[in-house]
Parts: C-alpha cells; structure tokens; sequence
C-alpha cells in the first residue's frame, strides 16, 4: 500500500493548481496506514495543526477520489498531526527545497481542468494602486449594463495577481448568469489538447468542444503559446467564431499585446482590439493589507510590525510576499511565540539589509499612514475633504516636514497644492 501512496503522490502533485504552499504541505503529507476492509480508512499524518486544516479543506477531496478510483472502492481518508514530521519540519524550514519535475508518457490522455478556484473570487482580492484599473475593468464587464466588450488582456509581472482575476472574472460571469459554460486553463494545456486531439484525428470535436460548448473562454499565460503555429491556427478560428456569436474571450501574459513575441500578426491584432490593462507590483501599504488578510486566511498571529518587515522586504510579487509570510508563519507556530528580528532574518536572508534601514521616505510614510488609517495612498494625494482622509493627509504632510525636513514646495508637489495650502493645513495640524 505504501507504494500505492507514493505513486497516487506523485499523479496528485501535478494536478494541484498553482499554490507553491499546498504543494509543500501535500509534499509533507507521511502514510500512516490503511485500516479496516469493507469501509477502509486511509490515514495520514501532517506536521501541524496549520497543516491539518488546510490539508482538510483544500486536499481531501482529491485524495479520497484519486484513492477511491486505485482501490475500486469506496475509503475514509483521515489526517492526524505527527510528533515526528513537526520535528523533521523544523529541522528542514531553512533548507531549499528540491523543485519536482513529472514527465507523462504520450499514451496518458491530459485534460485540461476545466474549474474555476473559490479562492479566487473578487472579494478576495485585495485591490490597490497597481491593480484597480483591472479590477474595475472586471466590475464593468459584468455589470448588466456592460457596453458589449467581449475581450480582456491582463498584463504585468509574475505573481501580482493576474491569475486571480480571472478567475474572478469568471465567477462573476457565473454569478450573472449560473448556466453559462465558462472554461480556464493554461496556454500550455491548451497546446497539449490540440495535440492530443490532432493524435487522436478528432479535430472536428476539439473545435466543437473549445467554440460550441464554450460561452466564456479564459487563458491564462497567453504568452506561452508563442511559435505553437498549429495553436495559434486554432485560436485565431475560436476568436473570430467568439466575435461573430459574441462570446467572451480573456487572457494574462508577462508582456503587454504589442510586446509579445512568436505569434502571428493577424493573431496580434485580435489581442490588441480589446480592452487590456497592466497589473504592476503593489505598493507597501497595499503589501501590508495583503499580508493582514492572508494571515486572516490561515489563522496566523504575527505581529504588526512584523508584517510590515516582510512588506519592506517582498517588493516585486504577490506570491513572493505569501511565500515569506508562510514561511514565518509557520515557524512561529511551531516555535510558540512571536518571531523575532534576528530568526526573520534566518528566515528571509534578503531582510538582512532592509531591517537594518529605518530611515522614513515618502513612500514610506505614505504608506504608514495610509495602512494605519484604512485608506489608500490615492486617498491621500485626492481632493477629498472628507474628515478621515484630510486628517491623514495632513499627518503625512507633518510627517515629511519634520522627518524629512522637505520644503512646503516640496511637500505640495508630492500632494499636488500650492505651498500656501501646506503651510495652512500644517498650522492647523499643529493647533
């Protein structure tokens, strides 16, 4: 049975969808046993009591099925915490870990998964400067007034969150309308199907499946159709088959539509007809609410001021920031108590540096303003006259007059007013 486990492991690693945490938890999953004969229970053992509860929630379900399907039968598949993998978790939680390659033989049919992710939806994404002209694009598009747009591109670095905008903005088209057949997946997946169906000689049910059978159609990763000649073929087909049935059709790339390389010209121009929006990396104060609420999310307590640390330290990418925190996170619930400066920086060598400057910016200040006061750094740097938003503007304001020691200019510059309207609104904040 214990071989049965390892190759079941080996199969569900490639299907659990882009989550670098869930793959090192279900990596860390040991095989305990397999108990009982008519009803038999599989147990399994996690590390801790963190591990427990997403490997319930998030793994257990494709476990049993993948189990179920081996055995022939129906099977309870059970998690328990293990003294032994808490040890060996914390021995190993500053080691690289070694990146699991899987090939498949050609003969093993490769579907691509179809579903949308319910920890993608809208609401849980936290929006700020460098996202909002997606996220309200997304609010548009499937309001029930939307002007007729049938196309979106989402561009920007890796791991900002253009994957899970999409998906949002499939959930919202299922909210609108529950029937609509909305289907997801990766340029690569998309590839591995043409050719699939191409070896099978069935192409006429593949162009069925992808326009016929499809009312919302979402790519992520668009760019990794470049030089896939055959594919592009094919997805040149679908978007006009999409245009004239008015079909809705999104991708994300790492490079904006007129920067992508390896794809035919008539194909760039699809890309360039619609409504495309970057996604860049998110300023600190956005980087702060993030990690508040992913800790929120897994049941982690750091300190406030740890989690501005990681904020400082984590610049360029969302999933980069969510690593970190879990790598802290973790530690600390083993550990017991709160993590500290000197264990951060064991944890995230490149903190070494950042910890030691504590001289303000304006960024800086911004942000520590912005994230104490719930509001964002565009609130600050608006016209608003509402009370909450004036009396932190004018705390920031104060802040970089007497830290910074920049001029009323200056400091109007920075909030788009004139040096008598700082020098006012200074006064005022020190009476």
């Amino acid at each position: 049975m214990s071989e049965i486990w390892t190759n079941l492991q080996r199969e569900i690693h490639t299907e659990i969808k882009d989550s670098g945490m869930l793959k090192a938890i279900f990596s860390g999953i040991e095989f305990l046993g397999l108990e009982g004969d008519s009803l038999p229970t599989l147990k399994l053992g996690v590390s801790n009591s963190l591990s427990l509860g997403i490997a319930q929630r998030d793994l257990q379900d494709i476990i049993q099925m993948k189990i179920e399907q081996t055995l022939n039968k129906r099977v309870i598949v059970n998690f328990e915490t293990s003294e032994k993998l808490k040890t060996r978790q914390l021995e190993l939680l500053d080691e690289p870990q070694e990146t699991i390659f899987e090939l498949r033989s050609p003969d093993i049919e490769l579907k691509p998964k179809w579903f949308l992710n319910l920890d993608y939806k809208l609401s849980q994404f936290i929006n700020g400067d460098h996202s909002n002209f997606a996220y309200k694009s997304i609010e548009m598009l499937t309001a029930a007034n939307q002007p007729h747009l049938r196309q979106l591109f989402l561009y920007g670095p890796s791991g900002n969150g253009k994957t899970h905008l999409l998906h949002s903005l499939g959930w919202r088209f299922k909210d609108l309308q529950p029937n609509l057949n909305v289907k997801i997946f990766t340029a690569d997946e998309f590839i591995n199907d043409y050719h699939m169906y191409i070896a099978k000689k069935q192409m006429a049910e593949f162009r069925g499946k992808y326009r016929l059978k499809t009312d919302v159609l979402l790519i992520d990763d668009i760019h990794g159709l470049a030089r896939a000649k055959g594919a592009q073929e094919e997805l040149f087909n679908i978007f006009n088959y999409f245009e004239q049935n008015g079909k809705f059709i999104a991708f994300t790339s790492d490079k904006s539509p007129h920067q992508l390389e390896g794809f035919e010209p008539r194909l760039l121009t699809r890309f360039q007809g619609g409504l495309s929006t970057e996604i860049s990396a998110p300023c600190l104060a956005t980087r702060i609410k993030i990690l508040e609420f992913k800790q929120s999310k897994y049941g982690f307590h750091l300190a406030t001021e740890t989690l501005t640390h990681i904020a400082h330290i984590i610049a360029n990418s969302v999933r980069s920031l969510e690593g970190a925190l879990y790598k802290v996170g973790s530690y600390q619930c083993m550990k017991g108590s709160q993590v500290t400066k000197d264990e951060l920086i064991k944890l995230i060598p490149s903190a070494a540096g950042s910890l030691d400057s504590t001289e303000p910016t304006i960024d800086s200040i911004l942000a520590t303003i912005a994230t104490a006061s719930d509001l964002k750094i565009s609130d600050l740097k608006s016209t608003s006259r509402k009370r909450q938003i004036v009396q932190a503007r004018n705390s920031a304001m104060l802040r970089m007059r007497e830290e910074l020691s920049l001029s009323y200019s200056e400091i109007g510059r920075i909030f788009g007013k004139d040096h008598s309207t700082i020098m006012s609104a200074l006064k005022k904040s020190s009476s």
